[in-house]
């Protein structure tokens, strides 16, 4: 058994390894991302992360990073991230964490996806930007459920899905979003095969192609949207498409362009 230690000054030591300062009273459960070695931002926070027994704090890194390999939010881990421009691609699992400084502080340049194909469950995302000008998808909760995603801006292209709820491997229901914006893509929101009963608060879906679609190639049903604002889409803000049943709009604002209804 290694002997585990934490010395006055923060440092955590395991056997003769020492492995980071710890932040945050309740050490050593935080550690720095800033204090690990690593060829890039990237390398630093997944060496945190495997590290960590539950939070990887990287708001301490300065300056913008990049991450040439993908960044892994283990199981019921949680990543801070802090005031700048991260580079990369993140990967998360049932209870992972990515938590920003602000959605107009923190700014990812990549995805967010899940890291297996099989379900996962209750993660957790706020307080940051995420864009990428060329990926498909920005922000997949595929077969993702029981997902909380507050104060986000997703920014996406032309060609892209902003934010994907896709039950087509595993179901992808009750994910609850608040305040959360999304803007600059092919298709802003899209529920299809399976994605049900997710729910929408408040929050604005702009300058997309499509701001919402629903049911365009398998059945799913149950979503809500309250008080969601639609503006400036330039072809339709919202397709109840083909086999889209009992989902609901409630007290919407829909701006320029008029929705489509299959129901």
């Amino acid at each position: 058994t290694s002997l585990f230690r934490v010395s006055p000054n923060g440092t955590v030591t395991v056997g003769t390894t020492v492995l980071s300062p710890t932040l945050g009273i309740n050490a050593p459960n935080i550690v720095n991302a800033a204090m690990f070695a690593g060829a890039d931002g990237g390398a630093k926070i997944n060496a945190c992360l495997s590290a960590a027994i539950v939070v990887c704090d990287a708001r301490a890194m300065v300056g913008n990073q990049t991450a040439a390999a993908t960044i892994v939010v283990p199981a019921d881990k949680t990543l801070l991230l802090g005031p700048y421009y991260l580079t990369g691609n993140i990967t998360y699992a049932s209870g992972s964490q990515v938590i920003g400084s602000g959605k107009n502080i923190t700014t990812i340049v990549g995805t967010l996806a899940p890291a297996s194909t099989a379900a996962s469950y209750n993660a957790v995302f706020r307080d940051f930007l995420i864009t990428n000008s060329s990926a498909s998808v920005i922000m997949s909760l595929k077969g993702h459920s029981n997902a909380v995603v507050s104060n986000v801006i997703v920014s996406g292209n032309s060609g892209a899905t902003g934010i994907l709820l896709d039950g087509t491997l595993a179901s992808s229901y009750y994910n609850d979003f608040y305040s959360v914006e999304v803007a600059g893509s092919g298709i802003g929101v899209d529920a299809d095969n399976g994605g049900n009963e997710n729910r929408f608060f408040g929050g604005v879906i702009s300058g997309n192609v499509i701001g919402l679609r629903l049911g365009h190639s398998a059945g799913v049903s149950g979503n809500k949207i309250y008080g969601t604002s639609f503006e400036n889409e330039t072809s339709q803000n919202v397709i109840f498409d083909t086999y889209a049943v009992n989902n609901y709009i409630t007290q919407p604002l829909l701006e320029s362009q008029i929705g489509r209804a299959h129901v």
